[in-house]
C-alpha cells in the first residue's frame, strides 16, 4: 500500500474514535473534554471520583453521542424499570426496582427526558401504572439504568 493511502487510512481510524473515561464508581462513559486530571488520577465529571489512568480508552464517537432508548416501567408489587433499544425488542438493562414514581420521574429528567416526555410519563403512570417513555439518553451520565454495552 502506498504511503499516502496508509496515512489516510490511519487518519480516518483515529478520527472515528476519541478518548473517554469509563468510570469505575458510577459507570458513566465521559468524553475526553469532560473529565480532568489530578496528579496521576482521572476525575470523573459525573460523580467527581478518582479513577486510574487505565480507565481512559478510545471509543467510537457514536458511543458518546445521545442515543434514543425506551424506558419501560411496570408497577405491580413494586415499581420496576427496564431500558430497551429504540426498536422496542432489544433489552439494554435488567429490571431495576425504583422507590416511587417521583424517583422515576427525576431519573428520567436526569437521563435526558424532555418536558413533553415527562408529561407523557406522568399521564401513563397516573392512569395505568405502567407504560413506556422514549428518551434521548445524554452522554456522560451515570449508568443508573445499568445499561449493557
Amino acid at each position: 500500500m502506498p504511503r499516502r493511502e496508509e496515512w489516510e487510512r490511519k487518519a480516518r481510524q483515529q478520527a472515528a474514535v476519541q478518548p473517554a473515561l469509563d468510570c469505575e464508581a458510577c459507570g458513566a462513559l465521559t468524553s475526553g473534554s469532560a473529565f480532568r486530571y489530578f496528579s496521576d488520577r482521572v476525575i470523573c465529571a459525573a460523580c467527581e471520583r478518582q479513577n486510574p489512568q487505565s480507565r481512559v480508552r478510545n471509543v467510537p464517537r457514536e458511543a458518546l453521542a445521545p442515543r434514543e432508548i425506551m424506558v419501560n416501567f411496570i408497577q405491580r408489587n413494586e415499581l420496576r424499570v427496564q431500558a430497551t433499544a429504540a426498536d422496542g425488542r432489544t433489552s439494554l438493562s435488567p429490571f431495576i426496582p425504583i422507590a416511587s414514581g417521583a424517583t422515576l420521574r427525576r431519573l428520567l429528567a436526569y437521563l435526558g427526558a424532555t418536558p413533553q416526555q415527562l408529561g407523557d410519563f406522568d399521564h401513563a403512570f397516573r392512569v395505568w401504572g405502567h407504560g413506556t417513555t422514549q428518551i434521548a439518553l445524554l452522554p456522560g451520565r451515570r449508568n443508573l439504568l445499568r445499561l449493557r454495552e
